[in-house]
């Protein structure tokens, strides 16, 4: 059942050429135009220097329609270059982007066998071509650093057969969160970062590969503005080549970690908008920049003056459009209005040209976690659930340019910095997906916070889930744990994996243990009015429980969540066992490395439950020692003594992990003092010495209890009142 997808494409079209010893000749046959257009060319050369490594004894090679299998390109027609399927019947300024769905069509002409593409448009071939290596002939473009080569001996493919791929958006990609330091922070901030333009181009090829054509990031008040359009020029002229749109994340006048801001927000409002159009000249003189997405809250829980605020988001509204041709975006955050801590709300009417002006002026419908914008419980940033925003998404979209964005990850103290692997990312991001889709949500941007530690699957999966594919006339049904049987085409490792994402969806998120596993997160210790919730956490604080707490509330506590943690990691590590078992029949050392890797993060989720398990038990046994007036109040030391070395076994695994970091620990990993984010380490550097799992135990051993203790996190540096 799960491996339908799998299966149904082995049935369609494996080992149908038993009669050809080897495969000798792969051609791309396309004409001059094709070959004159940097998009398809790219695209072009690209394809023959895979499937030259794939094919090593082949002659892979341009132009030769003799050969054994002829790639056929089409002969694009300049009209033929409409406006796309998605701006059909569209009563509001669009982004306009061309059509790119495409088709390919096989059959057997003598002892040739003739792929052809099916597309108007080089947007198209180039999807075409990067669709057929990666959904039919098992070249996996998992991770922007690395990709699965498949041995290509033999040709894999039927003779005749009808594959049609459609895109479900028409705006499709990433931003990368660069406000924090992952992979990728430096090489867009910093214009001296040895091999940063090589970087940043490698990940526009994983985009192009995975026919992914949006690419965003933020721009932070750190960058040096003399040269650092200059740096970008280039980066984003390659994009475009590659036929990626490029946005850049700025803010109005929002003061946390080190946002570009278009103005100090003094001032009268005539000094602001001057104020404005120098830094936006800055940024956009001579850099061809698609989409500008804009904060335009002050913080996720104060909004500003909302007349001020829409006056010069009007005014900006106005200069993109007019002056640079750049879009206009502004995301919604999770947050209700009735939960922000400061801001006047109300907005003034617009006027006639306001309200034309604004219609330029696109949505992104924010979500964060693992939680689906369909969840029915989603206990984030002080909601209950997303339905606010499914409301909002429905209105928005009659009325302006709307897309989704989602995350695949959310640093701090949620997943990768903890580490858990957090499986629920997968099923949550498709439902999301097939949802978005069936309401004709017009594009899908992910927020992508890192890479290690596993996301580079959710980030995978959600590219190509960003695309429909009928063969044959039969529609190809998608699912979680979808990719990982294109990579270990194995079904019995799909099942554990998806049995592994079963469990975390019944102990994580439908008992709520992530309120349990994340630690605390930057608010969760501070007094009111100060404690914004961001994540789930518990509903008493650690101090609560260890000075109020009464007998019945620490026999919940061990009822409800120290035992359901360790059946969580006894039935996980079960699956890990399994798992182990099946690593032996891969038949490489690269894919037995990359499945340690999952099975790694897959260990660590159990030791993480197993020692919040016992930090909890040690702290109820201070408790109780207390409530019953028990001359030992340290409690049951033995517990705190096993919390220790579950975390240096996990520690063990840790060190492990970091061989096979794809980016230098130095840069993702480690302490540094020159970086452009507010943060003085790199997003794993909590990770590396699992610094909020000791902080944990040692807050409840010596009873401290501080926001400040022991954490890493520099609270006024974050929300910018400390400038460096």
């Amino acid at each position: 059942m799960l491996l339908k997808y799998l299966l149904s494409a082995f049935a369609l079209f494996l080992l149908p050429f038993s009669a050809w010893a080897t495969l000798a000749s792969i051609s791309i046959v396309s004409d001059d135009k094709n070959l004159q257009t940097p998009l398809s060319r790219l695209a072009i050369d690209d394809c023959i220097s895979l499937l030259r490594q794939a094919c090593p004894a082949c002659d892979v090679q341009i132009n030769n329609p003799e050969a054994q299998i002829v790639l056929q390109l089409p002969e694009l027609v300049e009209s033929d270059r409409q406006p796309s399927r998605f701006a059909e019947n569209v009563d509001y300024p669009y982004l306009q982007y061309p059509n790119h769905d495409y088709s390919w069509y096989s059959q057997r002409l003598e002892e040739r066998i003739v792929l052809t593409l099916q597309t108007t448009t080089a947007e198209g071939i180039s999807c075409g071509l990067y669709g057929l290596l990666q959904e039919q002939l098992w070249f996996n473009f998992y991770h922007p650093a690395e990709t699965n080569i498949p041995n290509l001996q033999y040709w894999p493919l039927s003779e005749d057969f009808f594959w049609h791929a459609e895109a479900r958006f028409d705006k499709k990609g990433f931003h990368l969160h660069t406000m924090h330091p992952i992979e990728l922070t430096e090489c867009l901030l910093n214009v001296d970062f040895p091999d940063g333009q090589k970087k940043i181009k490698q990940y526009i090829d994983w985009l192009a590969r995975n026919q992914q054509n949006y690419f965003e990031f933020n721009v932070l008040s750190s960058i040096d503005t003399a040269r650092w359009a200059d740096y970008m020029r280039p980066i984003v002229e390659y994009a475009h080549q590659r036929g990626v749109l490029i946005g850049i994340d700025i803010s109005l006048n929002m003061r946390q970690q080190r946002a570009f801001r278009l103005t100090q927000g003094r001032g009268s409002l005539s000094q602001q908008k001057a104020e404005v159009e120098r830094s936006l000249h800055s940024l956009c003189d001579g850099v061809k920049w698609d989409v500008i997405n804009m904060e335009f809250s002050s913080t996720e829980f104060s909004s500003g003056n909302a007349a001020e605020r829409q006056a010069l988001q009007i005014h900006i509204g106005k200069i993109l459009r007019d002056q640079y041709k750049i879009k206009l975006m502004g995301r919604k955050h999770v947050v209700k209005n009735e939960n922000m801590r400061a801001g006047k709300h109300t907005l003034p009417p617009l006027s006639n040209e306001d309200a034309r002006i604004d219609q330029h002026r696109g949505v992104l419908i924010h979500t964060v976690m693992f939680y689906s914008l369909f969840d029915s419980l989603a206990p984030v940033y002080e909601n209950r659930n997303f339905e606010h925003l499914r409301q909002l998404m429905m209105q928005e979209k009659t009325k302006r340019e709307t897309w989704y964005y989602p995350e695949s990850a959310y640093w701090i103290t949620f997943d990768n910095s903890i580490p858990l692997l957090l499986l629920p990312y997968l099923s949550a991001r498709l439902q999301d997906i097939e949802k978005c889709d069936s309401l004709g949500i017009k594009g899908h941007v992910t927020f992508s916070s890192g890479w290690e530690w596993g996301y580079w699957l959710t980030d995978w999966s959600i590219a190509r889930w960003s695309w429909r594919h009928n063969i044959n006339g039969n529609i190809q049904q998608p699912y979680p744990c979808q990719f990982l049987g294109d990579l270990f085409k194995r079904e019995s490792i799909v099942n554990l994996f998806s049995a592994a994402l079963d469990l975390q969806q019944e102990y994580f998120k439908r008992r709520e243990l992530i309120r349990f596993l994340s630690p605390a997160s930057v608010t969760d210790e501070l007094p009111r009015p100060l404690n914004m919730e961001f994540q789930p956490r518990p509903k008493h604080t650690t101090h609560w429980v260890r000075f109020r707490a009464k007998a019945h509330d620490l026999s919940d506590l061990r009822l409800q969540v120290i035992e359901p943690l360790r059946q969580y990691a006894n039935k996980n590590d079960t699956l890990v066992r399994a798992l182990e078992d099946e690593k032996r029949f891969l038949p490489t050392k690269d894919l037995r490395d990359l499945i340690d890797e999952l099975i790694r993060a897959l260990k660590v989720n159990s030791l993480r439950a197993r020692h919040r398990s016992y930090t909890l038990e040690f702290l109820s046994s201070k408790r109780n020692a207390q409530l019953t007036r028990s001359k030992d109040r340290q409690g049951d030391l033995m517990v705190y003594t096993k919390a220790q070395k579950i975390r240096q076994e996990a520690l063990n695994i840790v060190k492990l992990q970091e061989y096979i970091y794809r980016y230098p620990l130095d840069y993702i990993a480690r302490p540094f003092t020159s970086g452009h984010t507010v943060y003085d380490f790199g997003y794993l550097y909590t990770t590396s010495e699992l610094q909020l799992w000791e902080r944990e135990e040692e807050q409840i051993y010596k009873d401290r209890y501080s926001p400040f203790y022991k954490s890493v996190w520099n609270i006024p540096k974050i929300m910018g009142v400390q400038k460096r």
